[in-house]
């Protein structure tokens, strides 16, 4: 009777031994699977981000050079500036979960938005800073309407259009309330806006939006843009520094 028992007990370990291993086993491949999965996905992303860098500066090149009063350096400021724009959105259309034929066309209305204001603008005003300046302080700028005519029917797309339309409404706006993908925009330009053009710090224009836009942004991508504001502000070191560099050249 004692040598059964003995050899139950025995049995018994062997098996939650055996147990154990294959759960770690499991455990293992299923890290590896996810570890793999994620890497597909973040080269998926940074292929995404390259070609809508190119995208961005070969349209960009071909719009300021029909213009006139752009010189080299405001042209490579609006690159950079839209460089930088494009990776602070590409993080938060990520991590609010956006898949990335969605995060595509987001990314080509806030090209539309910012190629529409600086052609209407164009002719007043010679910096984009200024015309920077100028987007921030009104409430329905003319290149929306402007923006409408000219991209809306050409682009027939929901996403598109919303950032283009309502990219200056705000999440509690009764009539017209901002969808998420033309808050994500006008996030962006907030944000680059608090650093060029009432040159806080990183951490100033951070605590900034994140203390004062509670009425202009869904509290969900608030919370992103306060979970991710190192990874943005690592993007935003890099972008500064370029621009300034600009800016020296004038």
């Amino acid at each position: 009777m004692f040598e059964y028992a003995l050899g139950f007990k025995r049995a018994l370990l062997f098996t939650i031994i055996v147990i154990t291993i294959i759960l770690v086993v499991i455990t293992l491949i299923n890290l590896i699977i996810s570890s793999i999965v994620k890497l597909h996905e973040k080269r998926k992303l940074t292929c995404m981000l390259e070609n809508s860098i190119k995208q961005y500066n070969e349209a960009t090149e071909t719009l300021i050079n029909s213009f006139q009063n752009k010189d080299l350096v405001q042209k490579n400021m609006f690159s950079e500036i839209n460089n930088f724009k494009i990776s602070i959105t590409i993080i938060l259309t990520q991590k609010y979960g956006l898949n990335n034929s969605d995060i595509k066309y987001i990314l080509k209305g806030c090209f539309l938005c910012d190629l529409c204001y600086l052609q209407y603008y164009n002719s007043t005003y010679k910096s984009i800073i200024d015309i920077n300046e100028f987007e921030h302080n009104n409430s329905k700028p003319e290149h929306i309407d402007f923006g409408e005519k000219l991209f809306s029917k050409v682009f027939n797309n929901k996403i598109i259009n919303n950032v283009l339309l309502y990219h200056h409404n705000s999440f509690e706006d009764e009539n017209n309330p901002s969808p998420i993908e033309a808050q994500i925009y006008r996030l962006a330009n907030l944000y680059i806006y608090e650093l060029l053009n009432n040159k806080n710090t990183i951490i100033e224009a951070t605590n900034k939006i994140i203390a004062e836009s509670n009425k202009l942004f869904d509290p969900i991508l608030i919370d992103i843009f306060d979970q991710e504001k190192d990874n943005i502000a690592r993007v935003a070191i890099k972008n500064l520094k370029k621009i300034e560099g600009l800016k020296n050249e004038k």
